[in-house]
């Protein structure tokens, strides 16, 4: 009986990591790097980096270390990885809503990690992350919080550290597209909700109103839609609220 709990505990926990490795469940993912080899890492170019500093992690979950050595006077800032279409990056991203990445901080100091996100024509858009020593974080940059880039041609992807104070390292894993459109619609609240504060006062109120009401109508085609596939359809929906809310 013993052998058989133990077994069964065993398999649990296999079970588990599986889950928490993969995305959630009825959910699309892309993934776009696991940083698991030497040829994996040779995408990504690097800048302000030793050819040392960025190679496959000794830990039993993968990934990849990143060395981070502290920002020196007339030294490059930000050093960074970059992954780009002529490397296997997808350039249309069209039928996702976040860019994600694990990372934790491996080190004793805080660590300002960041993502870029560029497309063909050179709009960008950036997303820094505050991370304490010892944390772990799913880094997630949803498409709502990209301005302007053109998801439908992206060009690259920059992972970088913004002036380490410190030495320092990070541990990257499982770079990744996500489907999100529940996070995507909570971004887009969270704008409506900062443009009341000013809406009376340019005129704005039934705009804005318009935009509260058809949020209202994406959450309840989103809480009925069965699968991806359903959920997919309502994407041009989202677009074009969110598209409403930048020009205002």
């Amino acid at each position: 009986m013993k052998s058989r709990i133990i077994a069964l505990l065993t398999l649990l926990a296999i079970t588990a990591l599986s889950v928490s490795d993969s995305a959630p469940a009825g959910r699309k993912m892309l993934l776009l790097s696991n940083f698991g080899s030497q040829a994996e890492l040779a995408r990504f170019a690097q800048k302000g980096l030793a050819a040392t500093d960025f190679a496959p992690s000794a830990d039993a979950g993968g990934g990849a270390r990143l060395a981070l050595s502290k920002a020196q006077p007339g030294a490059e800032g930000f050093p960074s990885l970059t992954l780009g279409v002529d490397k296997g990056l997808p350039a249309d991203w069209s039928g996702y809503d976040a860019l994600a990445v694990d990372v934790r901080n491996d080190s004793n100091t805080q660590v300002d990690f960041g993502l870029t996100v560029l497309d063909s024509k050179g709009q960008s858009a950036v997303k820094h992350f505050p991370l304490d020593p010892g944390k772990s974080l799913d880094a997630q940059f949803p498409f709502g919080q990209m301005g302007k880039v053109n998801l439908g041609a992206v060009k690259e992807i920059h992972i970088f550290a913004a002036r380490p104070a410190q030495d320092s390292a990070l541990v990257l894993g499982n770079l990744r597209l996500e489907e999100d459109l529940a996070g995507r619609l909570a971004v887009i609240r969270k704008s409506i909700q900062s443009d009341q504060k000013d809406a009376k006062q340019y005129g704005l109120g039934d705009e804005l109103q318009r935009d509260s009401d058809s949020a209202d109508k994406l959450q309840t085609a989103l809480n009925q839609a069965a699968d991806s596939s359903a959920r997919d359809t309502l994407r041009p929906q989202f677009a074009a609220l969110e598209g409403d809310l930048g020009a205002g």
